[in-house]
């Protein structure tokens, strides 16, 4: 963190490079920056939340996320440690220690530089709390925080990013007769969306604008809303329920969209029968995919591909149409049907399919010779989600007998964090049983274990191995 002698040694070698421009920007670069400590204290001013926040992040070292007790409220800490959700914990992590093993310099500078290009936004006041927002050097909008003043320190309650994470906050308020405070979080909340990219954003938005925001009920429909978009129970939806029969038109579809999204991120839930026969009738695009996701769920595929051979009739030279039934035969997964649709349109895979389909023959009662090749692919300029298209390529090789390769990408992925997912234990898994170690790879398999319905899982690979090897036991 001696950033002015760093900042210097640069300038010296510009003077001899013929890449001076380049030297001079990054000396220009440590110059900017401040050393910051290591160790976090408690959170006394709203302004030195996202230093604290950095800082815990450092210590947690992708594992120990009990830290943070210091600086969020254990509900907050508990939505933040799930891997699946993209803003928790895991993610933010495997970013931040990326970023470092890669350029190979410590964590500490990674923080500093974070804190000089994601600039922070204050709001608020100690009675109504704060709102801090974070923004990248590009002046794009990256999360919003709401904190509450927890004896002398302050906490992390909510984050934009989990809409879910309010619920407890504004519930509190209106308890407590704080109308006007849960109309300004709610109001900074919509602030965020605006500037976010959340699916979800839309519908929340136009529940809000419906003539009943300005009541106590109004703020009590938002809050069975949020509750919605990431439910425990099935208590949970039927809150939201209670308001869906009460609403019309897009208020009334907007809601529809928020439960089934919410119902679809939790496999144990039941799908209420009003969802998908408000969504059959939702013309937009979000609303078609949401009741298509809850025909999946359900497994009614062959109703699933009725629909969409006959969208695809109705507009021959649609793309969208083409898309929606190719990507069904993936996530059916139905490799071979996809293969045979892409042949007969004459269609090529975009990098993101690649990965769809490398992952859909991995279904296949025998792993097809050319599935390595289309996960290699898969990895290559244009991908999305790196972690995904690696995991899938692991898993390729992993399903190849090639345990030494499947090794290699796994542990390039995880980086420091080695924080396992179900779909890792499977290659684990899968690499034991090459060897022989029949018991570790029943273990690891288990572990791969989910409840998920999805018929796209791994949990359906893990639950093929555990048959194979209990059908090996009767043997010995």
């Amino acid at each position: 963190q001696h950033y002015p002698e760093a900042s210097a040694i640069l300038r010296q070698e510009a003077l001899l490079s013929s890449d001076s421009s380049n030297l001079n920007q990054r000396a220009d670069f440590f110059s900017k920056l401040q050393p910051t400590p290591d160790t976090p204290e408690p959170l006394v001013q709203p302004q030195n939340f996202y230093l604290t926040f950095l800082q815990l992040l450092g210590q947690s070292q992708g594992s120990d996320y009990s830290v943070f007790q210091m600086l969020m409220d254990p509900t907050l800490i508990k939505l933040m440690t799930n891997p699946d959700i993209p803003s928790g914990f895991p993610q933010m992590w495997s970013d931040l220690s990326e970023n470092a093993i890669e350029a190979n310099l410590p964590l500490s500078y990674y923080r500093d530089a974070t804190l000089m290009i994601n600039k922070q936004k204050l709001q608020g006041s100690p009675e109504e709390g704060y709102h801090v927002t974070l923004w990248n050097d590009r002046q794009e909008f990256v999360d919003g925080f709401f904190l509450l003043r927890s004896g002398s320190a302050l906490k992390a309650v909510a984050l934009t990013e989990l809409p879910c994470s309010l619920v407890d906050s504004l519930q509190n308020f209106l308890n407590n007769r704080k109308k006007a405070q849960a109309i300004q979080w709610l109001e900074w909340f919509f602030e965020d969306l605006r500037q976010s990219n959340l699916y979800i954003a839309t519908a929340l938005k136009t529940l809000w604008d419906s003539p009943r925001s300005a009541q106590t009920s109004g703020i009590q429909m938002m809050i069975d809303a949020l509750r919605a978009t990431a439910p425990q129970t099935d208590r949970d939806v039927a809150a939201a329920i209670s308001d869906l029969s009460k609403l019309s038109g897009n208020p009334q579809k907007a809601l529809a969209q928020i439960i089934a999204s919410g119902i679809l991120s939790n496999p144990d839930l039941l799908v209420p029968i009003e969802i998908p026969t408000i969504l059959r009738n939702d013309s937009s695009d979000w609303g078609m995919i949401l009741y298509q996701a809850l025909l999946r769920r359900s497994g009614q595929f062959d109703q699933l591909e009725k629909i969409l051979k006959a969208d695809l009739a109705q507009n021959p030279s649609s793309t969208q149409a083409q898309q929606n039934l190719l990507q069904f035969y993936l996530y059916r997964p139905d490799a071979t049907a996809a293969r045979q649709f892409l042949k007969e349109e004459k269609l090529t895979l975009t990098v993101p399919q690649d990965n769809s389909m490398a992952w859909a023959e991995l279904f296949e009662p025998h792993l097809p010779s050319h599935t390595l090749e289309t996960a290699l692919q898969a990895t290559g300029p244009g991908v999305r989600n790196r972690r995904n298209a690696l995991n899938t390529l692991a898993t390729v090789w992993a399903e190849s007998n090639r345990p030494d390769q499947a090794k290699r990408v796994l542990l390039e992925y995880l980086g420091q964090s080695r924080l396992l997912q179900p779909a890792d234990w499977y290659i684990l898994g899968r690499n034991a049983q090459t060897f022989g170690l029949f018991d570790v790879a029943e273990q690891d398999y288990k572990k791969a274990e989910t409840n998920s319905t999805d018929t796209f899982s791994v949990t359906v690979l893990a639950k093929r191995r555990l048959a194979e090897l209990e059908a090996q036991k009767s043997k010995r």
